[in-house]
């Protein structure tokens, strides 16, 4: 059975904090010292985002906790909070409070991240009301990623086993933002999952173009290029990513370990003399 590849957590996550960080704002007010307490504000969320963003949810909770407490009508503090318990894979907390932060704005960011974790929760279905709601909105029209609703519909429709719903959403996804990420590599893993074998290729090749230091599109196409018998494709594959100097460590040592696999996929291929299938080049 063709391997289904799924974006980590981590990844998916720090794209849905793009959303957080582009909606954070404060009430504008009068006074100097009103401004001035916004500010401060606005700078400890930033602060909440970079603990995030660095991978420390304990030391983001810490921060945030005070905060909600003197703020508990602030919708960006709920929304945080949120990402913070989707962080630590606490998807029914998480969805609490992101239920809390769009029943006080029901702002774009916020309803896609309420539905990212409506669909972590298993409630795809709910997610897909949210997200066609956003559509239908004002603020969902006046959005400027709409590629990222037209993603999480993919999405949701996917963990709905709905799959050709979820390829035209990827690929209305694709349509508005042609290399974004984690569309190209959803739409991968469905056309593999269906044994289009070239399509899926193309897809992972293209997100590898999108994001030139990912391992899971590399990863991708190595384990489709030795599932063909294409070894010698698949470590110039990986010897160009690791070729890349701004690799993380983690996915610079996980390319190094592919690559000793696809090297004893080589001598394999050599001793036996078995012949080669066809991948995309």
């Amino acid at each position: 059975m063709l391997r289904i590849y799924r974006l980590k957590f981590s990844i998916y996550l720090r794209i849905i904090l793009i959303l957080c960080a582009s909606s954070c704002q404060t009430l504008k007010k009068a006074s100097d010292e009103d401004k001035k307490a916004d500010d401060i504000l606005s700078t400890q969320k930033s602060l909440v985002i970079n603990y995030i963003n660095q991978g420390q949810p304990n030391m983001a909770l810490r921060e945030i906790r005070p905060l909600e407490k003197q703020f508990p009508k602030d919708a960006d503090l709920k929304n945080l909070m949120g990402l913070i318990y989707l962080s630590m894979q606490n998807s029914k907390t998480a969805l609490g409070y992101f239920e809390q932060a769009y029943r006080l704005e029901p702002r774009a960011p916020i309803a896609l991240n309420l539905s990212s974790a409506l669909i972590e929760s298993g409630q795809s279905v709910r997610a897909i009301k949210v997200l066609k709601d956003l559509k239908a909105s004002e603020a969902g029209k006046g959005y400027q990623y709409p590629e990222r609703i037209s993603h999480n519909l993919g999405l949701a429709s996917e963990r709905m086993h709905k799959y050709e719903q979820a390829e035209k959403y990827y690929k209305r996804a694709l349509q508005d933002n042609p290399y974004y990420y984690i569309s190209l590599m959803r739409l991968g893993a469905v056309y593999e999952q269906h044994k289009k074998v070239g399509s899926a290729y193309a897809q992972y090749l293209k997100a590898r173009e999108a994001c030139l230091k990912c391992y899971d599109p590399v990863q991708a196409m190595v384990q489709l290029q030795l599932r063909a018998g294409k070894a010698p494709l698949a470590m110039k594959t990986i010897q160009e990513y690791l070729a890349n100097k701004e690799l993380e460590p983690q996915d610079r040592a996980k390319a190094q370990q592919l690559l000793g696999s696809a090297n004893k996929g080589t001598n394999h291929a050599q001793g036996t003399g078995r012949p080669t299938g066809t991948v995309a080049q």
